[in-house]
């Protein structure tokens, strides 16, 4: 698998099932958003709230087709993600009295509330059993193309068009991504869940903490 390319360059728009588990003291819910052994080869697609932008940046980083509009309404999130087959995410409570998440019409994964960014993407790895995969376009969702050094060298920095060697360009928005700074930072998590999900050793460390990950120039 080609690495993960986290530097980017600006060209555009920049029958009922409920479970009950428990994350250290919170107790917390899914709706029928588990995967089955099954369908393990199988990454869910997911539909964040407006609240949870950059768990979806993360999610999308690590490959999961995960779709996030700011200011989104829930009726909007529920009627997307009910017309997709997305796995609703949220920690607003009430958003799961609904009848399509209640009755398991509509599959959902409550967050509990007060978690870290961090911990989100932990919680949310392990209830759907994510295995990390080709990253998509953290910006927009959509998926990145290996593009040659020659088809972006006026988009890129020409110090970085030196070193760097693998380039991807987002086939909806069209940024250009390049391996960058974060790429340490981001190939961290990426082992850490490889190794949680896989039960190769416990995770003694934690994510990093934050809503930044890529660098636009």
């Amino acid at each position: 698998m080609p690495r993960l390319v986290v530097q980017a360059a600006s060209v555009g728009l920049h029958p009922r099932r409920r479970h009950e588990g428990f994350s250290g003291t919170q107790r917390t819910d899914w709706y029928n958003a588990g995967v089955d052994s099954g369908e393990a080869s199988t990454t869910p697609k997911v539909a964040c709230d407006a609240m949870c932008g950059g768990l979806a940046r993360w999610l999308r980083a690590l490959g999961v087709d995960a779709s996030y509009v700011p200011g989104i309404t829930d009726q909007e999130l529920v009627e997307q993600a009910l017309a997709d087959g997305r796995v609703l995410i949220s920690s607003d409570g009430k958003l799961f009295e609904r009848r399509l998440l209640a009755s398991g019409r509509l599959r959902g994964l409550r967050l509990p509330v007060g978690l870290k960014l961090q911990e989100q993407l932990r919680f949310v790895v392990r209830e759907l059993k994510l295995v990390p995969r080709f990253p998509r376009c953290t910006l927009c969702n959509g998926r990145l193309a290996a593009v040659s050094r020659a088809e972006v060298a006026d988009l890129v920095p020409a110090r970085s068009l030196i070193w760097a060697r693998e380039f991807y360009r987002c086939t909806d928005c069209r940024h250009v991504y390049w391996e960058g700074t974060h790429w340490r930072r981001i190939q961290a998590v990426r082992r850490r869940i490889t190794r949680d999900v896989t039960g190769r050793g416990p995770l003694t460390d934690q994510p990093p903490d934050t809503e930044n990950i890529v660098d636009t120039q």
